[in-house]
């Protein structure tokens, strides 16, 4: 599943450190770039502070499923209880 957020530009922000930052390795770093840059209508690889930027990222499966296990095992504690 991708998840979007969009976050402020700060101070020596790049879109190869947001790159690092936002994709887990679902992506190389080219197209993760490139995506971004056409997200966001794009045409340099220059980003401006205090601009909003939209990224988007994936979650790995574990914290996907993590809550649900969580649930099912707190309804599994209490009908034994």
């Amino acid at each position: 599943v991708k998840y979007y957020t969009s976050i402020e530009v700060e101070h020596n922000d790049t879109l190869w450190s947001l790159e690092e930052r936002y994709n887990n390795g679902t992506e190389d770093r080219d197209t993760y770039i490139n995506n971004i840059k056409q997200l966001n209508n794009m045409r340099t690889d220059i980003i401006t502070e205090g601009r909003y930027i939209l990224l988007y990222y994936y979650l790995p499966l574990l914290i996907r499923i993590l809550p649900y296990y969580i649930i099912f095992y707190q309804i599994r504690y209490e009908k034994s209880n």
